[in-house]
């Protein structure tokens, strides 16, 4: 029962102290990354709920949802102001951005030499034909 209730925990905490000696941050760092993750909801509001609330209460539950509509309206217009101004994309896209260009170039170039053998082919007379008219052969 109960010593070996004790001996699980110890085992755990054991575990748990390792896990944290290897990734440098304690549990309670994990739990506040955790949190931040998370989407934090503030409600019901006493205007969601119909509740009737001293003054006091409903001036804090609008102080809230104000803070909270501003904060998130205020992540939204950053997050927009990163993307115009390539905040977000990596330090070196523009070498991505050439190497690819370059090798789509490569390709449509191998493309259109195919095309132009291919075309000349067909164009070119048989390896058998007589040309009786010099003058009308076609140049190769």
């Amino acid at each position: 029962g109960l010593p070996v209730l004790r001996a699980m925990a110890a085992h755990l905490e054991k575990e748990e102290e390792e896990e944290e000696e290897a990734s440098g941050a304690s549990s309670w760092e994990k739990r506040f990354e955790a949190m931040m993750m998370s989407e934090i909801n503030f409600g019901p509001y006493y205007w969601e709920t119909g509740e009737r609330l001293p003054w006091w209460r409903r001036g804090l539950q609008w102080g809230t949802w104000t803070t909270e509509k501003t904060l998130k309206g205020a992540e939204f217009v950053g997050e927009v102001v990163a993307n115009v101004f390539g905040m977000n994309d990596s330090k070196y896209q523009w070498v991505i951005d050439a190497m690819r260009d370059e090798q789509e170039r490569d390709e449509q170039r191998k493309r259109e030499d195919l095309q132009r053998s291919r075309l000349a082919r067909q164009s070119a007379p048989p390896p058998d034909a007589v040309i009786e008219d010099e003058e009308n052969a076609p140049q190769l």
